[in-house]
């Protein structure tokens, strides 16, 4: 079977029945010479799992275990099935917003592949900095995204928005592929980058948030994840200010960020989690970004985290 359109991101090339314009589409000669990584197929396997699974077992952050793999019943806009680490399967449902289908399938779906692939993932927007990656993790609203858009302004070339999957190196550094080309951010925030919604496409019904495409798109090329930095909130009046963590408190920085990890409790990975965890913030270096909220202030973020990588 030929699937209609094809994708590059995360390193893999994706295969999909689906149009996905928050990802970055591959020309015909790189499509023939490339087999996909992940196939997306529109077709009845997803509901068909759900039917047949009278009483979930397990259930995690929408999934549940199924005997052809984890499931997740998106209310009224689709069903998923996500297999192997190489295949989702949508059952669409009538009436469904094509934006929220897509909402689920780019965001959950796509973490619960990496998880079958035995990857960890940092819930984080990621900037390429030089010949490394940094990047800003934190609570959901902690501004990762604006940060990183606002950085993107600045010139600095935008790998990911929301997941960064890694994977290691021979060196035993760990290493992260560009993956979506768009940010999804608030219409505060757009408002802070002196940008519209007009012409804007919505993020799923009913959301106040917007697709805005990356400022400056990084290459389709692997590079070395160099430091983590958490986002918070601090003093209204006190200037931002960067403070370096180790060990425990490295690791926590590391473990608290990652992306869905209650996946790794429904594959019973638990244990390749942390290791996964440990060993990634061994070799990075971890942060904590302090600094105030206000839009106005955020060139004052941007000065000290330019300072910083001028080091």
């Amino acid at each position: 079977m030929t699937l209609q359109h094809r994708y590059r991101a995360y390193g893999l090339t994706i295969a999909s029945d689906l149009d996905l314009p928050e990802m970055t589409p591959v020309d015909t000669d790189f499509a023939e010479a490339s087999p996909a990584d992940v196939t997306i197929t529109v077709c009845e396997a997803a509901r068909a799992a759900h039917q047949a699974t009278a009483m979930p077992v397990k259930a995690y952050a929408g999934f549940y275990q199924t005997p052809d793999g984890p499931a997740m019943w998106a209310g009224e806009t689709a069903h998923y099935l996500v297999r192997g680490g190489k295949t989702i399967d949508v059952t669409l449902l009538p009436g469904a917003d094509s934006a929220t289908v897509r909402l689920f399938l780019l965001g959950s779906c796509m973490g619960m592949i990496f998880h079958q692939r035995g990857q960890l993932v940092l819930h984080g927007a990621a900037i390429r900095r030089g010949d490394a990656i940094s990047v800003f993790v934190g609570d959901s609203g902690a501004g990762k995204s604006t940060l990183a858009a606002h950085l993107g302004r600045h010139g600095f070339a935008v790998l990911s928005d929301d997941t960064l999957p890694l994977s290691p190196r021979a060196d035993g550094q760990y290493q992260a592929w560009p993956g979506s080309s768009m940010f999804k951010l608030w219409r505060a925030s757009l408002d802070g980058l002196g940008e519209g919604t007009e012409d804007l496409p919505s993020v799923g019904a009913r959301q106040d948030k917007y697709y805005y495409r990356n400022p400056a798109t990084a290459p389709d090329q692997p590079l070395p994840l160099r430091e983590v930095i958490a986002l918070e909130k601090g003093d209204v009046d006190a200037p931002p200010k960067l403070i370096r963590e180790d060990g425990l408190k490295a690791l926590s920085i590391i473990a608290d960020n990652a992306y869905r990890p209650e996946f790794a409790s429904l594959l019973d990975q638990q244990d390749a989690h942390f290791k996964r965890c440990a060993a990634v913030s061994g070799t990075v270096a971890a942060y904590r970004l302090i600094r105030p909220w206000d839009p106005a202030r955020m060139g004052e973020t941007i000065a000290l985290l330019e300072d910083h990588w001028a080091c």
